[in-house]
C-alpha cells in the first residue's frame, strides 16, 4: 500500500473515534471506491473483529427500504455499513438515520457525486449533529506521490509531466511518460465531461461547457464574471446568455472539475461578494482544455498545482486582496488557515519582470500582521529578506509547507 492511501487510512480512523457518518469525497477518478475498500480491509483486521456489510448498487440496493433491510446483516457489537453509489439510494439520509438509532455502527459512503452526497448528509445530520458526520475528501496525488508512483526521478521535466498529466490515478494507469499518455489524458477528459456534467445535466450544447473550460483554463487563479465570459466568447463568434454561465460553472464546481475560490480582503477581514477565483480540481484535466503551450499557461498550471497541494495539506484556501479602498489592490496569491495558523503566499511565475516581483514583495509586505509570508518562485533568483521566506516551486510541490 502506498504512503497516499496509509495517510487517507489514517485520516478515516482518526474521523471514526467521533464520528458515526464518513463521507470519503473527491473527484471521479481519484480513487474513492478503492479506498472504501481498502478501509474495510483494514477494519477485518482490527481486534475484536467488526462486522462488514456492503451495500449500494452492485449488491442490488436502490431505495432506502433496501438499505434498512440490507443493515439487518450488521447484528450486535461493533459494525461497519459501507454503500458505494450512495448518491443513488433514496431516500438515504432517512434510511441511515434509522440504522445509526438501532446497531452499534459506522457508515462510510461513497457516490458518484460526493458534492451532492456531502451537501444531502450534512443538511440532515447537521449543524447539531456534526461531530456525527466526517468528510475525508481524496484529492490528486502530490508532486512527491506522482514521483513515487511513476518512479520518474525529480527534475523540470518531471515537474511538466505533471502538470500535463496531473495526480488521478485512473489517468495514471498510462505512464505520463509515454507516447499515449498525451491522448489517454485527452480520452479521460472528455468522459469526464460527458458522464460528470454533460449526462448528469442534460446539456444541449456541449460545445459551450468546453469553451468555457477552454476559457478556465487560460484565465486559471482568476474570476469568471459571466457578463465577461459572455464577451470573451462573442468574440470567438459564441452566442450565451449569463445565466447559461452561472449554470454551467456552477455544474463544474459541484462535478469537482472546477473549484471556486472566495476572495478575502485582507485589511477589511471580509470576504468580497462575487469574487471567486477558479481553478481545476485536476492539473491534467486543466492540461486536457488547454490549447495553449507556453512559458504563461505553464506558470497557470503551477499555481493550479500549489493551490491542489496547500489543500491536499488540509489548508483552508482564499484567494487575497490587499490595500485601501478607492485605489488598485494588489492580489495576495493565497491566504491559508488551517488550525489557530494563518499563512500568506505569492507565487512568482517565470514570466515575472522584474517590476512585477517588487509589487507582489511589497503587497506581502503591506499586509499589518505577524503571521509568515512566503514567496514561491518557478526559479531560485529570489533571496529571503524582510521578512519573507522564499520557496522553489518545485521543492514547495514536493514537500507542501510545514
Amino acid at each position: 500500500m502506498d504512503n497516499r492511501q496509509e495517510r487517507y487510512l489514517k485520516l478515516i480512523a482518526e474521523a471514526r473515534k467521533t464520528a458515526r457518518i464518513i463521507v470519503i469525497a473527491g473527484l471521479h477518478g481519484s480513487g474513492r471506491s478503492t479506498l472504501l475498500a481498502d478501509t474495510a480491509r483494514a477494519l477485518r483486521e482490527e481486534i475484536p473483529p467488526v462486522r462488514i456489510v456492503h451495500a449500494g448498487r452492485d449488491s442490488g440496493v436502490t431505495i432506502g427500504q433496501e438499505l434498512t433491510q440490507a443493515a439487518r446483516a450488521l447484528g450486535v457489537g461493533p459494525s461497519a455499513l459501507f454503500i458505494d453509489d450512495a448518491d443513488l439510494i433514496v431516500p438515504l439520509a432517512e434510511a441511515i438515520a434509522g440504522i445509526l438509532e438501532k446497531y452499534s455502527v459506522t457508515v462510510f459512503v461513497t457516490g458518484r457525486n460526493t458534492k451532492r452526497l456531502e451537501d444531502a448528509l450534512s443538511l440532515a445530520f447537521g449543524p447539531e449533529g456534526i461531530d456525527c458526520l466526517s468528510v475525508i475528501r481524496l484529492f490528486p496525488l502530490t508532486y512527491g506521490e506522482f514521483l513515487e508512483t511513476t518512479g520518474i526521478p525529480e527534475s523540470r521535466a518531471a515537474l511538466d509531466l505533471y502538470c500535463k498529466t496531473g495526480g488521478l490515478p485512473q489517468t495514471l494507469m498510462v505512464r505520463p511518460d509515454s507516447p499515449d499518455a498525451a491522448e489517454f489524458a485527452k480520452i479521460r477528459a472528455n468522459s469526464f465531461l460527458l458522464t460528470e456534467i454533460v449526462e448528469e445535466h442534460a446539456i444541449r450544447n456541449p460545445a459551450h461547457l468546453r469553451a468555457l473550460l477552454e476559457l478556465a483554463a487560460r484565465s486559471t487563479g482568476e474570476s469568471l464574471p459571466a457578463r465577461q465570459v459572455c464577451a470573451a466568447f462573442q468574440a470567438d463568434r459564441i452566442t450565451i446568455s449569463a445565466q447559461a454561465v452561472i449554470d454551467y460553472l456552477g455544474f463544474c464546481a459541484e462535478s469537482g472539475i472546477l473549484a471556486p475560490v472566495p476572495t478575502y480582503d485582507i485589511g477589511k477581514r471580509k470576504f468580497v461578494e462575487a469574487a471567486d477565483v477558479w481553478y481545476f480540481g485536476d492539473a491534467g484535466l486543466r492540461a486536457a482544455f488547454s490549447k495553449r503551450s507556453s512559458q504563461a499557461d505553464l506558470a497557470r498550471a503551477e499555481e493550479n498545482l500549489a493551490y491542489l497541494r496547500l489543500c491536499a495539506d488540509g489548508w483552508a484556501v482564499w484567494h487575497g486582496k490587499i490595500g485601501p479602498s478607492g485605489i488598485a489592490r494588489e492580489d495576495i496569491s493565497f491566504v491559508c488557515e488551517k488550525g489557530d495558523r494563518r499563512i500568506y503566499i505569492q507565487m512568482i511565475p517565470n514570466t515575472a519582470t522584474q517590476g512585477a516581483r517588487l509589487r507582489k514583495r511589497k503587497a506581502l509586505l503591506a499586509i499589518r500582521d505577524a503571521w509568515p509570508r512566503y514567496l514561491i518562485d518557478a526559479d531560485e533568483s529570489e533571496e529571503a529578506r524582510d521578512g519573507i521566506q522564499m520557496l522553489y516551486v518545485r521543492e514547495f510541490l514536493q514537500a507542501g509547507i510545514a
